[in-house]
């Protein structure tokens, strides 16, 4: 038994999640241009190319983070988020974060690291799920599956349908976690109840 498809899926979080933060990111669309979305952006001074408000500062990095725009510049997107994130915006550290593990810029996978840490720490989703991968990985800190476990875990009380597919594995295989199959079953059921396909092909393989 293995990981089902663990690294295609944690490496395509890496590369994509900095699209996927949020819904109301400040991105363009296809009625507006670049510059408009950044007027609209309260504290933010178009003219002066600054931001004066956490709020601020991460879209103005989410929008020359978008490569569709006309504004696209990854280096300046780093700047704008990288103010966000040492005013404790939790979105824009895990947005700087994946920016950072990417192929936009040169990567700097510590920093990235660091940037996770600190929004899971906060409590925030998809920084927890990150965490397990990288942790359980180990291509960017030393390997530790005692720390993925736990951070799947936390993500995994959240209702995160990956960490619990991830973490039920652990418990039935005892990886970073004590053996305990009834957990390991619950967690894949709850899994696939939300429609995680690989929980539900687990549980198949399983029996279940």
């Amino acid at each position: 038994m293995h990981l089902i498809g663990y690294k295609k899926t944690v490496w395509k979080y890496i590369t994509i999640i900095i699209f996927l933060i949020l819904s109301s990111s400040a991105s363009a669309n296809e009625d507006s241009t670049c510059v408009e979305v950044l007027s609209t952006i309260q504290g933010y001074s178009l003219g002066h190319s600054a931001c004066y408000n956490a709020d601020a500062c991460f879209h103005a990095g989410v929008v020359h983070s978008d490569s569709k725009c006309t504004l696209y510049d990854p280096t300046k997107a780093v700047g704008f988020l990288q103010k966000a994130a040492d005013l404790n915006h939790v979105d824009a550290q895990v947005y700087l974060a994946a920016l950072l593990s990417s192929n936009e810029i040169p990567p700097d996978y510590e920093q990235a690291v660091a940037l996770y840490e600190k929004a899971a720490n906060q409590n925030h989703l998809r920084a927890q799920f990150m965490l397990g991968g990288i942790y359980l990985m180990g291509d960017w800190v030393e390997k530790d599956l005692i720390r993925s476990a736990y951070w799947y875990q936390e993500a995994a009380e959240q209702g995160h349908a990956s960490a619990q597919y991830y973490l039920g594995f652990f418990y039935i295989q005892g990886v970073g976690v004590a053996k305990d199959n009834d957990k390991g079953m619950a967690l894949l059921q709850k899994s696939a109840a939300q429609g995680h396909q690989g929980a539900a092909e687990l549980l198949n393989k399983l029996g279940m």
